[in-house]
Parts: C-alpha cells; structure tokens; sequence
C-alpha cells in the first residue's frame, strides 16, 4: 500500500490501540477515529455482555456475547497491527512513520519496523491481560 498525505490520517495510532487496549469493550478508539455507528455496536455488545453476565451469571447468551466482543476486539487489534485501520473518513491510521508520510523526513521503513515492534509488545501485553480476565470469568 503506497501512503501519502491524502490518504493518511491525522489521528495517532498509537492512542487508538491505547484506547482499544483499555476501554476496548467500549468502543472507544472507534469514537476517536470518528467510526461512531460501530463504536455505538462496540458498547452495546460490551454493555450486553456487562448485564447478562452480573443479572444470569456466566450461562451460555452471555459467554456467546463475550466471545463476539473479543472476536470483534481482536480484528481491531489486527487492522491496527497490519495498519488497515481507518478512520471515518476511509484515511489510514498510522503510527510514528506518518510524521515521515506528511513531512517527508526521516527513514520510513526504520520507523514502520520500530513501530510495529513497539505495538506488538504492546497488544501482547494487554492479550494476555484480556485472555486471562476472559478465562477467569467464565471459571
């Protein structure tokens, strides 16, 4: 994918994995981009999965609706990862190397490699944390 300023957004991609890595069942790195019909789906489903799970317990409808929230999560996190997400205005959310995308300075391919290094440890930190979180609710 060839990037340049046209295509390019102006909103950071390292706080919309932020945002998805810690509110992620709410939405909100989808309300940043200005995606607000799914960021409005993200919070439904987490807020439905929130409610069936303290009024039922952990039952077959709300581990159903949780796995849907973490399926949803994780393509974020791969669109994020593989730079594909965008905003709402179909422009590309990226990372450090945009600064070399807009202002033409600096070595694009060093800063995407050190970027994608930086969220990788980044989403395997908060996996873990979001897999264990998962695997104790339903036990």
């Amino acid at each position: 994918m060839k990037y340049d300023e046209s295509n390019v957004s102006n909103k950071s991609q390292l706080k919309t994995l932020v945002y998805l890595l810690i509110f992620g069942k709410l939405g909100i790195h989808r309300f940043y981009v200005g995606k607000y019909i799914t960021g409005l789906l993200f919070l439904l489903v987490g807020v439905t999965q929130a409610v069936l799970r303290f009024v039922k317990g952990p039952d077959f409808l709300s581990i159903s609706v949780g796995l849907l929230s973490l399926i949803m999560f994780f393509v974020d996190i791969i669109l994020i990862y593989t730079d594909k997400f965008t905003d709402k205005e179909g422009c590309f959310v990226l990372g450090a190397e945009r600064i070399a995308i807009i202002e033409g300075e600096g070595d694009f391919e060093k800063l995407r490699f050190i970027s994608k290094i930086d969220k990788f440890a980044l989403i395997l930190l908060i996996v873990a944390v979001n897999i264990t979180s998962f695997l104790l609710k339903i036990i």
